[in-house]
């Protein structure tokens, strides 16, 4: 009778928490993305992934909403140094984009510059330059050579330099991202 007892209460629980916990896509990904904001890796990689699964039951493997997870999940492992895991989801990410949006798109150039990030992080310069002038090219074709758009791959493509040594470029593509207006400020409700 115990034993039963203990089996109902052990369940009832493991039904509760299943139930409180988020089964939207979008709510997992708004909480990854905060977490991610705030720094915590490593609890936004869990609802990240748990987002993916769900985006992908949800809408099949090549949906632009699996696409905006498979960007955050390759942003959140690259910062948790899971280089290889990155690669594959932002390169994931990159064909879904390219789909969607174009191949040329403001949207994917966007996935690049995080591809540009990863390759920097993990030390792979060239790539990372290659990466982030396609992505530069895209803003610059979409917003104009001086959108506020523009300023991460600048500011990436400086960094880039500097480690590679190419300082006169470096100090070009800072100056260059300084110039830029700043992006507009978030209104407050």
């Amino acid at each position: 009778m115990l034993r039963q007892l203990i089996v109902l209460v052990v369940g009832c629980f493991a039904v509760l928490t299943v139930l409180a916990q988020p089964s939207d896509w979008s709510t997992l990904f708004v909480q990854a993305m905060r977490l991610k904001d705030a720094g915590q890796f490593d609890q936004a990689a869990p609802l990240a992934e748990q987002a993916l699964v769900l985006a992908q039951a949800q809408y099949g493997p090549e949906n632009r909403s699996v696409g905006l997870v498979l960007n955050l999940l390759g942003i959140i492992y690259t910062e948790q140094g899971r280089y290889a895991e990155a690669e594959v989801f932002l390169e994931r990410a990159l064909r879904i984009y390219g789909k969607w949006f174009g191949e040329t798109s403001p949207e994917r150039a966007g996935v690049l510059n995080n591809l540009g990030r990863l390759y920097f992080k993990w030390g792979r310069y060239a790539h990372a330059e290659a990466i982030l002038q396609q992505a530069l090219a895209f803003f610059e074709q979409a917003y104009g050579p001086h959108s506020h758009r523009l300023r991460y791959s600048l500011e990436r493509l400086s960094e880039v330099y500097q480690a590679m040594g190419r300082i006169e470029e470096a100090r070009r593509y800072a100056e260059r991202a300084a110039q830029l207006p700043p992006p507009p400020q978030a209104s407050q409700p």
